[in-house]
């Protein structure tokens, strides 16, 4: 089964291939995504240098075949995919369930031909496809020992070591980088939260003491990052209290290990975190 899913702002939603009267018969730049590689040649050297590389937006054409109903079929596209709005098209298969976002470029089909047909054109300025379904881990003091295939030995094997640092093991199983949402709930009077790449020594941390029952919330995503403190119902922006030398924390592709530190009340924070694998293609 294949699930091609318009939402519009509102949160409403059109399935173009379970709908009774049209049916989405072709996607193009649902694999296809291309790189803008920035190079200098240098007169005496062979070869060059490149100097800066980044992922184009994505355009996404969907054809839609309309069987019947057309008058319906033409009103529902034009409701669920608004010119210059934004849309959210997922993609559902056997394999992936992911979701990217864009604006309407353009809408075309004529009404009048026997076989109808409507091509949608979104443009995704972010190029990635995310996973629909996002994954949290709290941080432990333990450490996971368990690890497919599995082979036990005699005299047994650990389920796992107790260590004295709390720590997480995100494993990005995606095709890039990922931001990351943190979320720092405080049981206690904590003062001074920092978030470390257990292999990097990147760190992201707050010059800030968050009272008891206080929660933050950090954003890594790219062009989505935030800093926001939740405090007897109120919500408070502050991204001014990160520390000037802190990084915006991602999950690399493969698996990267993050730990916490606190200057006070170490034993009353509580901390997760939350990532969307990203990919090329369906």
């Amino acid at each position: 089964m294949y699930n091609v899913i318009l939402e519009n702002e509102n949160g409403e939603q059109l399935d173009l291939m379970q709908h009774k009267d049209m049916k989405c018969v072709h996607i193009e730049g649902m694999s296809s995504i291309t790189a803008t590689i920035n190079e200098t040649e240098n007169a005496s050297i062979d070869g060059s240098t490149i100097n800066s590389e980044r992922i184009d937006s994505r355009p996404i054409n969907l054809t839609v075949r309309i069987l019947d109903n057309f008058g319906d079929c033409r009103a529902l596209i034009y409701k669920h995919a608004v010119i210059k709005k934004k849309v959210k098209l997922t993609l559902v298969n056997n394999i992936r369930s992911v979701y990217i976002e864009g604006k309407v470029k353009n809408i075309d089909g004529d009404p009048f031909t026997q076989n109808q047909q409507m091509v949608i054109t979104i443009l995704c300025p972010e190029p990635y496809f995310n996973e629909l379904m996002g994954i949290e881990e709290e941080f432990s003091n333990i450490i996971k020992m368990l690890h497919f295939p599995l082979a036990i030995e005699a005299k047994g094997i650990p389920f796992g070591v107790i260590t004295d640092i709390k720590q997480i093991e995100i494993v990005n199983i995606g095709e890039a980088d990922t931001g990351l949402e943190f979320t720092l709930r405080a049981l206690g009077e904590v003062e001074n939260p920092r978030l470390v790449n257990m292999k990097t020594g990147k760190y992201l941390a707050l010059e800030y003491t968050m009272q008891p029952n206080e929660v933050i919330k950090i954003s890594t995503i790219d062009k989505n990052k935030y800093v926001i403190s939740i405090y007897h119902d109120q919500t408070t922006n502050i991204i001014g209290s990160l520390d000037l030398s802190s990084e915006w924390l991602k999950a690399n592709v493969g698996v990267s290990h993050f730990t916490y530190v606190v200057d006070r009340g170490s034993n009353y924070l509580e901390v997760s975190a939350l990532f969307k694998n990203k990919y090329i293609g369906m």
